[in-house]
C-alpha cells in the first residue's frame, strides 16, 4: 500500500489488489454473490445486462454513460460503469478514478463529454 497526497494536504492511500480478483463475466455465475465492480455496458457484459434487468434492446438503455450502485438483498453490492459506447465506457472509468462521481453523493450518476479531459457528471434521481 502507498499513500501521496494529492492537494491541500489530502492524503490518498492505494492498496493493491491481489492477482486473480479480477474475473470475465462468463467466470461469474451469480453477481449478486460478490461486492463487484462490474465494467461496460449491458450489450457488451452479460453481467451488466443481468444487474440492469437484462434490457431490450440494450443499447438504448444507456444514453451516453452511467456509474449506478446496485444494492442486492443479500447485502452485497455492485457498481456498475458503463456507457452506450466503448468511450462512454473510458469516460465513466476516468470519473470515477478521478473522484468526480463520488463529489455528486448520489447512488447514480450519469456522465457524458466530448473528450477524456471534457467530462460533466450529474447525479440522477
Amino acid at each position: 500500500m502507498s499513500t501521496s497526497t494529492v492537494e491541500a494536504g489530502v492524503s490518498e492511500k492505494v492498496q493493491r489488489l491481489p492477482v486473480g480478483v479480477s474475473k470475465l463475466s462468463s467466470e461469474v455465475s451469480d453477481v449478486t454473490q460478490h461486492n463487484a465492480i462490474v465494467v461496460g455496458g449491458p450489450c457488451a457484459n452479460p453481467i451488466a445486462a443481468q444487474i440492469m434487468g437484462n434490457p431490450e434492446p440494450c443499447w438504448e438503455s444507456i444514453s451516453k454513460g452511467i456509474a449506478k450502485i446496485y444494492e442486492h438483498a443479500n447485502g452485497n453490492v455492485a457498481l456498475l460503469a458503463a456507457g452506450r459506447t466503448g468511450q462512454d465506457t473510458r469516460r465513466v472509468a476516468r470519473a470515477l478514478a478521478t473522484g468526480q462521481v463520488a463529489s455528486v453523493n448520489s447512488k447514480e450518476a450519469e456522465i457524458s463529454g466530448s473528450s477524456m479531459a471534457d467530462i460533466s457528471v450529474k447525479s440522477v434521481g
